[in-house]
């Protein structure tokens, strides 16, 4: 099993950290903070026997981004899914590098509607691709090495 830390951001029902899961990553930070959702989450966590490899932050994202600074918790990839149309992705991936939330060659993954502009490549965390599918565009950001060291 590969030793993959993952932080899925506005995790939803968990769908993307759980794919990971199923796709051999060592561990799943998810973070939630709508309480439907974050039952839904806990309840496929427990349904597919994954919580032993899973950690569900309840919170909103700011607190839980802090949280896991202070922990000094390191991810490896960083799935982000905000709500669409409400500019998230700038300031959640520039909080992100300004925590060094990233491990050294650290990968992030947007997700946001094809109507915004997805965010663009920062001091740290550059671009590598953009695509539109559908109504939505997912943008691939990798850390910079000089932000790891």
């Amino acid at each position: 099993m590969s030793e993959l830390r993952v932080l899925d951001l506005f995790a939803g029902t968990g769908s993307l950290g759980i794919e990971a899961l199923s796709r051999g990553a060592a561990h799943v930070t998810f973070v939630e903070g709508a309480r439907p959702a974050l039952a839904a989450l806990r309840d496929n966590l427990a349904a597919l026997a994954l919580n032993q490899r899973a950690r569900v932050i309840g919170s909103d994202i700011w607190t839980a981004l802090e949280q896991l600074a202070r922990e000094r918790a390191r991810f490896d990839l960083i799935l982000l899914d905000p709500p669409y149309r409400r500019g998230w992705g700038e300031p959640v991936l520039s909080r992100l590098v300004e925590l060094e939330l990233f491990a050294p060659g650290g990968w992030a993954v947007t997700e946001v509607s094809k109507l915004e502009l997805a965010p663009a490549s920062r001091p740290g965390l550059q671009r590598i691709s953009l695509a539109t599918l559908g109504d939505h565009q997912i943008a691939l950001y990798r850390l910079e090495e000089t932000a790891a060291e």
